[in-house]
């Protein structure tokens, strides 16, 4: 809400900036539903690996990452981790777990 974002100071640009200076055209980036956090930062890269489409169903249904850490790597995530029950360390750590069985299947 706007009432969150009163006291900040920083603006897309500088989080479009920072990222850029960390993130390299042969860099892959790894993680689960990207589309969604990429429009929002504006940023197109086209080295991705995203879960939600890696593991998607035989009927195309995405697969939340809760799910598939549950099911796959028998273990449980998003348990309380803040206010929404999402940790973006653990996640980030699910997702890339994730990729990386895939990559030797």
């Amino acid at each position: 809400t706007s009432s969150m974002l009163e006291n900040v100071a920083t603006r897309i640009e500088d989080i479009q900036i920072k990222l850029l200076s960390l993130i390299e055209e042969n860099d892959i980036i790894v993680g689960h539903s990207l589309e969604n956090d990429l429009k929002a930062l504006r940023l197109v890269h086209n080295r991705i690996v995203d879960t939600s489409v890696v593991f998607r169903g035989s009927n195309g249904r995405k697969y939340s990452l809760r799910h598939l850490s549950n099911v796959l790597l028998q273990k449980q995530i998003q348990k309380g981790c803040g206010s929404s029950g999402h940790c973006s360390t653990e996640d980030a750590e699910a997702a890339l777990v994730l990729a990386l069985r895939r990559g030797r299947i």
